[in-house]
């Protein structure tokens, strides 16, 4: 999958839960990765009301309840990489995405492989998947450890 970024202005995507501007990725990252990562980050930073509550003609009919935060059970992260002559770049551009024989987006969650997507063309040498799922793993714990660390701070 390739985004244009240059249709996308780096300052304007910000990922900000309360009163926290965490991160913001560049032109030198997939913003198909950002994307997921700031959507995992919101869901886990987001609560829901307890009961229902309704707007009728501009005025609040309940009091609304307390807010809790979501209990979700996991934490997927998403790694995208190209493969061209025979390397693999991590967090590929579009403009590399597009020169590559092939893309490899792995997701994992809580340390175990979840879905393998591979587009192109060209094979992929069984030691260039291990090194993207290794390097994919590296990646989720830290992005794992940096979501609780967040969400931790928030409360």
């Amino acid at each position: 999958m390739a985004i244009n970024c240059s249709i996308i202005d780096d300052k304007a995507i910000l990922v900000e839960i309360g009163n926290d501007k965490s991160w913001s990725p560049t032109r030198a990252e997939c913003v198909f990765d950002a994307s997921v990562i700031a959507l995992v980050a919101a869901l886990h930073a987001d609560t829901a009301a307890d009961a229902p509550w309704r707007w009728t003609a501009e005025v609040l009919e309940e009091e609304p309840p307390p807010q809790e935060a979501l209990k979700l059970s996991s934490i997927p992260v998403t790694t995208s990489f190209a493969v061209l002559c025979g390397r693999i770049v991590a967090d590929p551009t579009a403009e590399e995405e597009a020169l590559a024989t092939s893309t490899i987006t792995i997701t994992i969650c809580d340390a175990t492989l979840s879905y393998i997507n591979k587009s192109g063309g060209e094979p992929v040498e069984q030691e260039l998947l291990d090194q993207c799922i290794e390097n994919a793993m590296k990646r989720e714990k830290s992005v794992r450890a940096l979501i609780k660390t967040m969400v931790k701070n928030k409360k």
